[in-house]
């Protein structure tokens, strides 16, 4: 029986025909065991064969892949995203010059033993370097014009056979020596959809803060708090075999961006659960197990905002299967819970300064408010009737006497009053006329 490596999201023209020296058969890869096509993931929804098709005459050659555009026709496809057809390993990467542009070939080990390349070219960018492994659906690019903007925005897409140079071309070639080196990519693509194995998908996920009572799809926290999240899902096998393993790892990752990344987004911590899922379609419902999982940390969030928290599964499945992956990247809503970061309710504390607090009248005093919280509004009581609603007002005390300073703040979360007895003293000159006042505190 033999272990297979299982990543599933919970919660993308000139010149001779050379054959290349294979210098990729040391890059260890996950096995392509499902397909789908290079744009409108899934399925290339809202995109169409437009251009050249595979073994259509250009008036030079027989073309040996599809022009894939966008249903709106011209360059309203430029800047798409391309994807990776099926897992595999980038064999070249680089910009080939004029016909071609920027490309991109990855190499495909299929359940058999056998490989197969596919060639993304004419690209605008190239997100992946060689080396890079990819899984099915991941973004690799985006679609271009060709080198120096020579062609109408459109994604030109092989598949081939055997490993040649990545910019090879096809003149002279019949149809019959095209089939012996190139598939029809559609054709090849709906011939391996998917395989006889396992197809974990999540259909259901929900969280909670540790110490609440309810399941949740969206969940409030505060800046720089520490919370423990816990997870309720329901995972289903929609594939054609039993997914039977001992454990596998749920891994968690935290992020502002709704679309998922594993390679970018930060991964907080991870778990193991046990499950044993039968084949799509049994009665008893074995092809489906709900499950609770314990905790992870989230903290350190000192920016209000938006962030969404993802469950990734990265499983080891014993399977009668040669192959190494049964995964797919799903993006729908029931992959995250989403969490609200708010500041927290914080109402201001009181404080201030004056100077000079002694002095023979009339004093000229000077308040500085030093509250804490960002107050919004002020109100001072100067101990001689007078009052103020500046933040920092000025008062003149003409007459003899010790004044107590009040000062009350306020904003939307709530008020402080500060109080300081006996703060300001105003004291008789030698000589003068008594005209003495003393505040009570």
């Amino acid at each position: 029986m033999e272990k297979i490596r299982t990543k599933v999201l919970l919660v993308l023209v000139i010149g001779m025909f050379i054959f290349a020296v294979n210098s990729h058969e040391c890059l260890a890869y996950d096995t392509a065991t499902e397909f789908d096509y290079p744009v409108g993931k899934p399925d290339g929804n809202g995109y169409e064969i437009s251009g050249w098709n595979f073994l259509e005459w250009n008036g030079s050659v027989y073309h040996p892949g599809e022009d894939w555009n966008g249903e709106g026709g011209g360059d309203t496809d430029k800047g798409d995203s391309v994807y990776s057809i099926a897992n595999g390993k980038v064999v070249y990467s680089a910009n080939y010059g004029s016909g071609w542009g920027n490309i991109i070939v990855i190499k495909h080990r299929l359940p058999d033993g056998d490989h197969v390349w596919s060639q993304y070219a004419h690209l605008e960018t190239r997100l992946k370097s060689v080396g890079d492994e990819v899984d099915v659906g991941k973004k690799i690019g985006t679609i271009g014009k060709g080198y120096n903007n020579e062609y109408t925005a459109h994604l030109h897409f092989e598949i081939r056979k055997s490993d040649f140079a990545p910019d090879a071309w096809v003149v002279g070639l019949s149809q019959s020596q095209i089939r012996d080196k190139y598939y029809c990519p559609s054709d090849f693509i709906e011939d391996n959809r998917e395989s006889g194995l396992p197809d974990l998908d999540v259909s259901y996920l929900e969280g909670r803060f540790s110490g609440q009572s309810n399941w949740r799809k969206e969940l409030v926290m505060y800046t720089n708090e520490t919370k423990t999240i816990e997870l309720e899902m329901r995972v289903d096998n929609d594939g054609e075999a039993e997914a039977d393993k001992d454990d596998f790892e749920i891994e968690y990752y935290f992020s502002t961006d709704r679309d998922f990344d594993d390679d970018e987004d930060e991964k907080i911590g991870d778990d193991e659960v046990n499950y044993d899922l039968e084949p799509e379609g049994e009665d008893d419902d074995s092809d489906t197990e709900e499950m609770e999982i314990s905790s992870a940390e989230i903290s350190e969030l000192s920016t209000p905002g938006t962030y969404y928290f993802f469950i990734y599964i990265d499983s080891d499945l014993e399977e009668e299967h040669n192959s190494n992956n049964t995964s797919k990247e799903d993006s729908d809503s029931d992959e995250y819970v989403k969490i609200t970061v708010i500041a927290p309710v914080t109402p201001p504390t009181a404080n201030f300064t004056a100077s000079p607090t002694n002095g023979t009248g009339p004093l000229t005093v000077t308040f500085t408010d030093q509250s804490t919280n960002n107050p919004t509004s002020w109100s001072w009581n100067f101990g001689d009737d007078g009052t103020s609603s500046s933040q920092n007002p000025s008062h003149i005390y003409t007459n003899t006497g010790t004044y107590t300073v009040t000062l009350t703040v306020s904003n939307s979360d709530g008020s402080d009053t500060e109080t300081k007895t006996g703060y300001i003293i105003v004291p008789r000159v030698p000589g003068a006329p008594v005209n003495f006042r003393i505040t009570a505190p």
